[in-house]
């Protein structure tokens, strides 16, 4: 038996520390997890708010634009002293109990605490909501009037640009030889399509494939159905905008708009008859005039209308290209300025 207890031990030391008691292996993870502390959402640490400067008040005026706090000072003889003007529309947030008013300005909150505990700013504070939400309005409206007037000036110039090579393909249709290249490129210019997505107008979508497809075919009657297709599309848009939605302060406005195309339809038309030899064009003539006077009466910009009628007076038959571009080209400086 003693022999057994002075028996050498012949393990080595690494197998002392492959053994892992299994006391360990139970008691180590619980005994940590007792001493660490899971801290719940609720125990986090929030931020605390900064304490507002409180101002004791005997006296609140309030305008349009400010809102003034007064106290009394002075003795023997006492004065109204301002103590804090608060312009109204730069006002973030504004709470109120009973004779407390908390408002926040410029990052900052403010404690407004009247003398009389029986007063109230409640009045106050309803006011200043009230002048808070029609400042409001007045933004929100102002930033509509301003993506109206974009949409519009930039649909026009679109449009334009589509009615000018549309009529250009109906006037090299009925040249004595039609250029087939040269419509190719008026059909190039004007790609696959028109896609304009308004911020505050109706999109407008117009595909000129088919117009693509006749001219390389080099099928007059085709083209000349899917040009006027085209133009029938553009001139149909403007019309269907609706005239109640509009905000008559603004220029160009949607009647401002339609005016405008209808204008520019009517002085390509009579171009048009130009080329094909109708010059029987009296009362188009008058109407066009009238159209542009009352554009100008209601945009208070002044087109050039005598330059255009005597572009459109000295047109020849055939040799057509500089009076159609020179009466356009007066009717997209009056663009210019909307």
């Amino acid at each position: 038996m003693k022999s057994k207890i002075n028996q050498k031990d012949t393990r080595s030391k690494n197998d002392y520390y492959k053994f892992t008691p299994l006391i360990t292996t139970i008691a180590f993870p619980i005994l940590f997890g007792r001493r660490k502390k899971i801290e719940s959402p609720q125990e986090k640490t929030s931020v605390a708010r900064p304490k507002p400067k409180e101002l004791l008040v005997a006296k609140y005026e309030l305008t349009d634009s400010v809102v003034k706090f007064s106290v009394v000072k002075g003795f023997p003889k006492k004065r109204w002293v301002l103590i804090k003007e608060i312009p109204i529309h730069e006002i973030t947030s504004i709470e109120n109990f009973e004779n407390e008013l908390r408002i926040t300005w410029n990052g900052s909150a403010y404690l407004f605490v009247l003398k009389n505990k029986y007063e109230s700013f409640s009045a106050l504070r309803d006011q200043i909501q009230s002048l808070l939400e029609e400042h409001k309005k007045i933004l929100q409206k102002n930033e509509n009037t301003d993506l109206r007037k974009a949409d519009l000036i930039e649909t026009i110039n679109a449009s334009i640009s589509v009615v000018n090579l549309s009529f250009n393909i109906l006037m090299s249709l009925h040249k004595k030889r039609v250029d087939w290249a040269r419509l190719e490129s008026y059909s190039e210019s004007l790609g696959n399509c028109l896609r304009f997505t308004g911020q505050i107008l109706e999109p407008l979508n117009t595909d000129f494939s088919r117009i693509s497809a006749a001219i390389k075919k080099q099928i007059p009657k085709e083209t000349s159905k899917e040009t006027y297709n085209t133009l029938k599309a553009i001139y149909e848009y403007f019309n269907s905008l609706k005239p109640e939605k509009d905000l008559k302060e603004i220029i160009p406005n949607l009647e401002n708009a339609k005016a405008i195309i209808l204008a520019y339809f009517m002085l390509n038309d009579i171009l048009f008859g130009r080329v094909i030899g109708e010059e029987d064009d009296v009362k188009e003539l008058l109407s066009l005039e009238t159209t542009l006077v009352d554009l100008t009466d209601h945009t208070k910009i002044r087109i050039d209308i005598e330059k255009i009628k005597a572009n459109i007076n000295r047109f020849e038959v055939e040799s057509d290209n500089d009076a159609v571009e020179e009466s356009r080209a007066v009717f997209r400086e009056f663009l210019k300025l909307l």
